[in-house]
């Protein structure tokens, strides 16, 4: 430790600054002075927290009890401020403007460790509001309109998802980022204030509830918007009638790994909210501290801290959601944490024509674990600026919160399965689910398949007479076809009326062994009647179905 001191003070002349502070990570013995008891969990978890653990029959152990408040106290009165708790680690970020007496916590009863993890150098530095913009911020009630925002939402099946009503209603997304600067009052956002859509609010960098007006705070609002903006012919969120929980952990003046201990804080504060889904378009690989730096061998799902608390938040119900990161065409090249961990969505980024985007982090992990998970459209996606702009914008951290946001649409239609099942239906339903790469992981998912996989609208692929699933029958506006295909081939699809007349016809290449999924759109043209939907396997089988298009 006091070889560490000795580096603090050389690398801080430096940073001589008056507001700059030294910030340490305490962590603590045990929690046996708890005023708490894993028997009344009632005390320190909410409601939605607990029935997320019911439903995923998880226990409650000692990770889910608060710091005990005679260790932060003890902390505290010794003139360290408390700037973070951090809880599933049962340590306290504190930070001092001198260093010199950090070591006299040893003396502390309940001291276990303590750790530098970097420097406050602005103190709390609010960001002053620079107004909102005029042009693009007309909001209609056209509730469909994407606008510019249809391929992103499109590319996923999210429209089918909005179309039978699926938004997220009544599912909590923690977002944890940077900021929200001016997600408060730009128009794009504003249903969800009025609607009491913010259940909660903290910024972990400033110990404050304090998250519209910080300094650096733009990342957080664009990544929102993306979920949740309603602006009819401009942008529609994946998830806009979610509620959210707004959680700074990150500052976006510095990187030092203390934004790791604040993403752990923030996770475990989104578990005991009762977030069902967390989206996180953050990584950590180097900082401005090389002392601090992760190796790519640390990338195992088991090193880095924030990778050990997703892996936590999972394993509490929580489905994560994390950006791969943006060093796919830099010397790093990987995904970083806390994108490594385990059983967790990590989302690379693809292009509008679904092209891999060169800046997308690839797989695998050091383990030689599948990363990224997913794909989802990351280069120019549709989002809106604090300024009320709607834009576009490139990067991981924009793909992730598309997956956030339908990932949610899937918990609403599914109350009842749980974060794996809904993860396993999500990856079931990529383009490349049988032949999954480092790149694109298992591809590009469909969400309204991954809904008809949750709900067992599914084909038994041991099955071979049997591997076309249409539904619905009757049908309205749409007809869903799940096709399991045992070769590479060419598939003809064609839809003919009770006369014969042909209705529909397109041509599928497809590949061997693996699930396909098409819509058939704009059938709600066709009268109520008898159908047949014939597709033909090459020149080798045809496969009809008898189907009924309701009054």
């Amino acid at each position: 430790m006091k070889y560490i001191l000795t580096l603090i003070m050389i690398a801080n002349t430096a940073l001589s600054f008056s507001q700059t502070k030294y910030l340490f990570l305490v962590s603590f013995k045990d929690k046996s002075a708890t005023e708490y008891s894993l028997s009344v969990p009632s005390d320190y978890l909410s409601a939605k927290a607990l029935a997320r653990r019911a439903k995923g029959n998880i226990g409650i152990d000692s990770l889910d009890l608060p710091i005990p408040q005679v260790c932060i106290d003890s902390v505290a009165n010794r003139g360290f401020e408390i700037k973070c708790k951090v809880k599933w680690f049962n340590s306290v970020v504190v930070s001092t403007p001198d260093s010199s007496g950090i070591d006299a916590l040893y003396n502390i009863t309940f001291v276990k460790n303590i750790k530098f993890v970097g420097y406050n150098i602005n103190g709390k530095s609010i960001a002053e509001s620079k107004g909102l913009k005029t042009k693009n911020n007309s909001v209609s009630n056209q509730e469909f309109d994407y606008g510019d925002s249809y391929t992103q939402i499109n590319m996923l099946g999210g429209d089918l998802l909005h179309d039978i009503g699926l938004k997220g209603d009544g599912i909590t997304i923690a977002v944890l980022d940077a900021g929200f600067n001016n997600a408060n009052i730009i128009p794009q956002l504003s249903h969800l204030f009025d609607s009491n859509k913010i259940k909660a609010t903290w910024n972990f960098v400033d110990n404050t509830s304090e998250v519209y007006q910080v300094a650096s705070g733009s990342h957080g609002t664009n990544v929102l918007s993306i979920i949740a903006a309603t602006a009819s012919g401009k942008i529609i969120g994946a998830s806009p009638n979610a509620n959210f929980l707004l959680l700074r952990t990150e500052d976006g003046s510095t990187e030092y790994i203390v934004e790791e201990y604040n993403w752990t804080a923030g996770a475990a504060f989104a578990d005991s909210a009762g977030a069902d889904v967390i989206n996180s378009s953050l990584g950590y690989t180097v900082f401005n501290d090389s002392n601090m730096n992760h190796k790519y061998s640390d990338m195992n799902g088991k090193t880095a801290p924030s990778s050990i608390a997703a892996t936590i938040a999972a394993r509490k119900g929580i489905l994560v959601c994390n950006s791969a990161g943006n060093e796919g065409g830099k010397v790093w090249r990987y995904v970083g944490a806390p994108a490594d961990a385990d059983s967790i969505l990590t989302v690379g980024a693809v292009d509008a024509s679904k092209m891999y985007a060169s800046f997308s982090s690839i797989g695998p992990s050091y383990d030689k674990r599948l990363k990224p998970d997913v794909t989802a459209m990351g280069r120019s996606t549709i989002t809106v600026t604090p300024g009320g702009d709607v834009t576009s914008g490139s990067g991981t951290s924009f793909s992730s919160p598309l997956i956030a946001g339908f990932s949610a649409c899937l918990i609403q239609s599914h109350p009842e399965a749980t974060n794996f099942e809904v993860m396993d239906a999500i990856k079931k339903s990529a383009s490349q689910y049988s032949n999954p790469d480092s790149l694109y992981g298992y591809g590009i998912p469909n969400f309204n398949f991954a809904n008809l996989i949750l709900s067992n609208i599914i084909i038994d692929k041991q099955n071979t007479t049997n591997l076309v699933n249409v539904y619905p029958n009757p049908f309205n506006d749409k007809i869903d076809i799940i096709y399991f295909s045992l070769d590479t081939q060419s598939l003809k699809i064609e839809l003919f009326d009770n006369k014969g007349a042909l209705v529909f016809s397109e041509n599928k290449s497809i590949k061997q062994n693996s699930y396909n999924y098409w819509s058939l759109r704009n059938v709600e043209k066709c009268l109520a009647g008898v159908y047949f939907l014939k597709i033909t396997e090459g020149n080798k089988n045809v496969i009809t179905r008898k189907l009924i298009k309701n009054a």
